[in-house]
């Protein structure tokens, strides 16, 4: 059987119950679709569907960035030569340095 814990619950009221998934084991202790979603998060975000490099005019507006060869949800933005990084919906001022081919952008 699969050994994921669901969390089910209702929107508004939080988490209700928790739940195992009883669902066949497929590899590692996981049903088809929950390794499948695992492995799908540890693709970096260049080589994912539906992003693309970023662009100049892009970077230079301020628009929502990903470390491209990385795995990791971390959102990024340029601003006045600083990449800010969004950490509980405000940017805060990084390191990282300010290079165009470092970064990714999800496609409209």
């Amino acid at each position: 059987m699969c050994t994921r814990r669901l969390k089910h619950s209702v929107r508004g009221l939080g988490i209700l119950y928790e739940s195992i998934c009883n669902k066949p084991e497929y590899k590692d202790g996981l049903c088809a679709y929950h390794y499948k979603k695992v492995q799908s998060k540890l693709i970096n975000w260049i080589d994912r569907p539906g992003y693309r490099q970023v662009t100049i005019d892009e970077f230079e507006r301020g628009c929502s960035i990903k470390l491209k060869h990385t795995h990791n949800h971390r959102i990024f933005r340029y601003q006045k030569g600083i990449i800010q990084e969004n950490k509980q919906d405000q940017y805060i001022d990084t390191d990282i340095p300010v290079d165009i081919n470092l970064y990714c952008i999800k496609r409209y």
